[in-house]
């Protein structure tokens, strides 16, 4: 049955682009940025990314983003999706909304990294919208700096710790980055020009701590070291041979009629693996199932929303996953 069409790779930070298809500046207009950034932070939440960076302008946004369990291009189809069908049908108009598929580039340095989040944070400036990028109300500059009001996207441990493990050195290494970015001719290339792309305040009691972020979290480090094993192909029998042994259940008690807690929460937790980390179509999983595919679609979305609100639960999703690629790692050798 349905193969994984490839590995994914949870952990990776990713400079991510896209550009309004129709030549017109949306997101001028406050309420429609204000839609786009409600839908990065409700996916974001919904599928465990981490934002190190954002901007929106006129017609098109960047983002630096740590991907979490979630392949990347579901999170990105689920913010472009459901935008362009909301314009389309507020505005009555026809046709793509956005300049074809997303563009992202998987950022493996360190020194890359701290320019890509100058890069982004610094667009309102390079475009002369603003002379101080803390005058930006859409990028997430503020939020770096402590300033920020109202909803919040970007993870701000995850951002410093790219300057420095503690707060206060790190601090002063991102304006020192975005002092010296406002001097590199790259600021003002767009993304396929990029170095990436080609290749005195008084001291707070927090200052001198060290940056802490979740170590279970999925991170691939600027040394190219992963806390986080590559999911394995595998055929979805094998799949689903694996998850229910992780779940302590049989693969026959998945397809069938039984309601016991643990089988339906196995079922939840291999249907939701198995679409949003192990690459199946949810026709796939309803097949390996037995069940309908509405019956699929719905085990998914309690899985996502059990995630996010019960920890002891995402940790069991976690647990399952590594139980998965362990397993298949001894088969294949």
């Amino acid at each position: 049955m349905g193969r994984r069409p490839r590995n994914l790779v949870p952990g990776g930070i990713y400079h991510v682009y896209n550009r309004v298809s129709r030549r017109q500046h949306v997101f001028r207009n406050d309420e429609e940025a204000d839609r786009l950034e409600e839908l990065f932070a409700t996916t974001k939440k919904r599928d465990d990314f981490q934002i190190l960076a954002w901007c929106l302008m006129s017609n098109h946004y960047h983002l630096a983003v740590r991907m979490g369990e979630v392949a990347l291009s579901r999170s990105m189809r689920t913010i472009h999706h459901r935008f362009a069908q909301s314009f389309n049908g507020r505005h009555r108009v026809f046709g793509p909304f956005w300049q074809g598929r997303y563009r992202a580039r998987f950022v493996d340095d360190n020194e890359y990294l701290r320019q890509l989040i100058a890069y982004i944070h610094l667009n309102p400036v390079t475009a002369g919208i603003v002379k101080d990028a803390s005058k930006y109300r859409w990028c997430g500059h503020r939020e770096v700096l402590g300033r920020a009001v109202g909803r919040r996207l970007v993870d701000v441990e995850e951002t410093l710790l790219a300057f420095h493990p503690r707060r206060k050195t790190a601090l002063a290494g991102y304006r020192s980055s975005m002092s010296h970015a406002r001097e590199e001719d790259w600021r003002s290339e767009g993304p396929g020009q990029l170095p990436w792309w080609r290749v005195g305040r008084p001291q707070r009691a927090d200052e001198g701590q060290e940056i802490v972020v979740d170590e279970d979290r999925p991170r691939i480090q600027m040394d190219g070291l992963s806390n986080f094993e590559v999911r394995p192909k595998m055929e979805l029998d094998r799949f689903i041979e694996l998850g229910a042994a992780g779940c302590g259940v049989m693969p026959e008690d998945l397809r069938s009629q039984k309601r016991r807690t643990s089988i339906v929460e196995a079922r939840e937790i291999l249907a939701w693996l198995g679409v949003m980390a192990y690459g199946f179509k949810v026709k796939e999983i309803a097949a390996g199932f037995e069940k309908y595919g509405e019956t699929a679609s719905r085990l998914v979305s309690r899985a996502a929303q059990r995630r996010v609100v019960d920890q002891d639960y995402a940790n069991r999703v976690r647990r399952v996953d590594a139980a998965i690629t362990k397993e298949e790692g001894k088969g294949s050798k």
